[in-house]
């Protein structure tokens, strides 16, 4: 990320969206950490405190490669230290570029708190650098890597979870359990390439996760992919993600000088004109919205009865103390009756549904429980519960 005079206006009209945060990460060549990495980074926090989310190392070295090349190692060539890193050589240039980068940051005091994660695609890796791992050694993950036990490479993972196939759903790509074969295990339990071990699999699901890339095309038509969308961001959530971005915002045109996903993977056909991904998301941030304030939540002894293996709740809570309760289906043609069982009596209910809008789509009376059918997106029941609300409020 450069931030240049030129570029400030255009980050301004960016960072003037409430509570926008961006998502920051290596070019692909380094020759001084404190000089392309360190300095803009605090350059941009200076214009916008707090906006940054998170910093990732390379990004997909096996697709782009990478050059780590610094200015004050410039002998050391002969260590394997400094160079090229890609899928056919080697991945120890983006393991010490990200090492070094790690220690640099958490040595800044500006910047020693942000999240810095993993280079993305580490399955990819030609030989066992132990960048499939955020501590090499901990945790049983890499022994035996080129590098030496206890070099840390990042505060948390970075996978590319893309759904395979435009058709598919996105459920098996958000599964931290390790029973998916997914983008997190083939990156992270044991490399797709050369099949190095990586963390156990009965270990991923308590991993710090982030999705800086994931999403799918609108080949199977713009509504099914708006469906996907909406899935896709609550079944990430629900398996525990810290973040998950959309790659990406515009389809890339003209198609014949790019691929049928890349063609098709934007939320919008062009700017000003959103697909329907783009309105049930932004449907969907609109019936979720809050006023940020801290509170702690309540509890509840709510159930869901009636659903089968691809139908998957969670429960969340507003600051004003109202429950949004996410019921949701994953799958062509999925259909199921279910009843919301709220465990005591609730009150205000209301049944909101982006696909239709932002306004509530039922009403149902004051009662403990609820049916509905739930097909292939989120409904939400929003509702209060008894006297259980937020406390310790700030």
């Amino acid at each position: 990320m450069e931030i240049a005079n030129r570029n400030v206006q255009r980050f301004d009209q960016i960072m003037s969206i409430p509570h926008m945060r961006v998502a920051a990460g290596m070019p692909y060549r380094v020759t001084d950490i404190q000089v392309e990495l360190i300095a803009p980074l605090k350059a941009f926090l200076r214009h916008w405190p707090g906006r940054i989310l998170a910093y990732e190392g390379p990004n997909e070295p096996n697709v782009f490669g990478f050059e780590y090349r610094p200015r004050t190692d410039a002998g050391s060539e002969h260590l394997g230290r400094i160079g090229r890193c890609d899928q056919k050589t080697t991945y120890v240039p983006c393991a010490y570029a990200v090492k070094d980068a790690y220690a640099a940051f958490k040595s800044d005091p500006v910047l020693k708190t942000l999240i810095f994660s993993t280079l993305t695609d580490a399955g990819a890796e030609p030989d066992n650098a132990g960048v499939q791992c955020m501590v090499i050694g901990r945790s049983d993950c890499a022994g035996g890597a080129l590098l030496p036990d206890g070099t840390q490479f990042a505060d948390a993972i970075t996978v590319h979870p893309y759904m395979t196939h435009y058709w598919e759903w996105p459920w098996a790509q958000s599964d931290s359990s390790g029973a998916s074969r997914n983008e997190l295990t083939a990156n992270n339990h044991r490399t797709w390439l050369k099949g190095f071990h990586g963390y156990p699999s009965d270990l991923l699901a308590g991993l710090p996760r982030r999705a800086t890339e994931t999403g799918t095309d609108s080949r199977a038509g713009n509504d099914k992919m708006g469906r996907q969308a909406l899935d896709l961001f609550a079944d990430f959530f629900k398996n525990g993600w810290m973040d998950v971005e959309w790659y990406q915002l515009y389809d890339q045109k003209p198609c014949s000088e790019f691929r049928d996903d890349q063609c098709n993977d934007g939320l919008f056909t062009s700017p000003g004109r959103p697909k329907v991904a783009a309105t049930y998301l932004h449907n969907q941030s609109v019936i979720l919205a809050d006023v940020p304030k801290s509170f702690t939540p309540g509890v509840l002894g709510n159930s869901l009865a009636g659903g089968d293996r691809d139908t998957h709740d969670m429960l969340l809570q507003k600051s004003d103390g109202s429950y949004w309760w996410a019921i949701w289906g994953e799958g062509d043609g999925h259909s199921v009756d279910v009843t919301a069982r709220f465990g005591e009596n609730a009150s205000d209910i209301r049944v909101y549904d982006p696909t239709l809008g932002t306004r509530p789509v039922g009403t149902p009376p004051d009662g403990s429980s609820i049916s509905l059918k739930v097909t292939d997106h989120p409904l939400y029941v929003a509702f209060k519960a008894g006297s259980h609300g937020p406390g310790s409020k700030d």
